[in-house]
């Protein structure tokens, strides 16, 4: 057992128990706060938590019930606990052990007003305990790290995360903080996670757990009972994809041919590169976010020159490319496709969204439980974030906070290569009007 009387070295600038339901984590975050403040009156500490509501009806009930138990001077204090809780979050301030100790919700550091910016500019603390923060959003989190270990004290800064995974968004800031194996070794020197599954708390009701196993699905009760990561399948379009078995390591060599799945958007291009291992398809290499369709192509043949001298390109668009290109309105995106030479295989038309999701999510995990389709998570990281963040709104994928230029990219190979219904892939032909516009550019590129 770690003391709290005394002051232990500990090298790294915040810790994360990465808690399941009842694992005891607030009971610890209660701790360290009251440690802190007695090891280090003069310094002041930050309590804070995902949101107000979860602050004021669960973390501040935390502290105040370990400061009542083992009579630690709380002020203020009421009577009634949760009382204390409410007055304590508007008040925005409390003592632990007479150490002056900021109350404030990560919400007030996102900056979204005026008020918030103002509250959060500024603040100087020595220690941070932060409830349920992998719910919060990662730039209140990058302003508190910038507060910590300011002003009076003489302890080195040090926060304490108290929190389950996210469950919406498991492979989030967090986890490329606290666990992702291939962060660099200033991370692993600041960040530090510790697992705390629920069946590890000696305290808990004997059917506990089992009745959680009961109630959740089989992803869910990884992450809130078992402290672990997994990509829950609630509400997600992808919801076959789970990068710990449709992960890979496969990197494009250079006599592969290259398979682009391929997205039109004005500033938003999107490409995701595949190769074919025993002739199944593997995304190794991702670029979104261009500008246009010449921006594309540029990136293209500069990140892969050989394959773009041997022939060795092959193109599935969005089909709404054979309309007028966003950079010239009278050469169609396939047609500056075809005069870089590279080869376009594309439909008449796109397939039906349900078609192109249906196609991915059974490459990734059908019936029999075959896991043909695999991602360079490492070299994909964005189309691997919108694989997993995806989700559906009024049954139709979401597609206002950016992630579907690089999933409907891939869907385009995916879809052609592995249709749901099995046709021949062949390049479709190319109108005449195109085909001319082509042979007219090619001395362009």
């Amino acid at each position: 057992m770690v003391p709290c009387d005394r002051a232990v070295e500990i090298s790294q600038r915040f810790l994360w128990l990465r808690g399941g339901l009842n694992s005891g984590k607030s009971l610890a975050g209660a701790a360290f706060a009251c440690s802190r403040a007695m090891l280090d009156p003069k310094a002041r500490g930050l309590i804070t938590a995902n949101s107000f509501g979860q602050l004021e009806t669960s973390t501040l009930i935390a502290l105040i019930e370990f400061c009542k138990h083992h009579h630690i001077p709380l002020t203020p204090q009421l009577e009634d606990t949760e009382e204390t809780a409410k007055l304590i979050a508007n008040r925005r301030l409390c003592r632990i052990f007479g150490a002056p100790v900021f109350v404030l919700s990560a919400e007030v550091f996102t900056g979204h007003t005026e008020d918030s910016r103002e509250v959060g500019r500024g603040l100087q603390v020595r220690w941070i305990w932060g409830d349920e923060l992998a719910y919060a959003d990662e730039s209140a989190f990058t302003t508190m790290n910038g507060r910590l270990g300011r002003g009076e004290g003489s302890l080195k800064g040090l926060g304490l995360i108290t929190s389950s995974i996210n469950k919406n968004n498991p492979y989030n800031y967090c986890y490329n903080l606290f666990d992702d194996p291939d962060r660099d070794d200033a991370l692993r020197e600041q960040f530090l996670s510790i697992k705390c599954a629920t069946y590890e708390n000696i305290h808990a009701d004997a059917d506990y757990v089992q009745s959680l196993k009961n109630s959740l699905t089989a992803d869910l009760y990884i992450i809130e009972v078992e402290g672990d990561y997994a990509a829950s399948t609630t509400n997600r379009v992808y919801e076959q994809f789970d990068r710990r078995f449709n992960g890979c390591d496969v990197e494009p060599q250079p006599h592969d041919r290259l398979h682009i799945g391929m997205d039109f958007n004005v500033g938003r291009m999107a490409a995701i590169v595949h190769i074919l291992e025993q002739q199944e398809p593997r995304a190794v290499d991702e670029f979104h976010h261009l500008k246009d369709t010449p921006a594309m192509i540029a990136a293209i043949q500069e990140r892969y020159p050989k394959h773009d001298r041997q022939g060795l390109i092959t193109i599935y668009p969005d089909a709404s490319g054979r309309k007028t290109s966003s950079a010239n309105a009278s050469i169609s995106d396939l047609a500056l496709l075809q005069a870089a030479g590279f080869i376009v295989v594309v439909n008449p038309a796109n397939p039906s969204v349900r078609d192109r999701v249906n196609s991915m999510n059974i490459a990734f995990c059908n019936a029999t439980g075959d896991r043909r389709y695999r991602v360079n998570v490492k070299r994909c990281p964005f189309y691997t974030k919108a694989l997993e963040q995806q989700v559906l709104i009024n049954g139709e994928p979401d597609k206002k906070h950016g992630l579907d230029d690089v999933v409907d990219a891939g869907g385009y190979f995916i879809a052609k290569f592995m249709p749901v219904a099995y046709r021949p892939t062949q390049p479709a032909p190319v109108p005449q009007a195109i085909a001319n516009s082509a042979k007219s550019l090619r001395q362009t590129f």
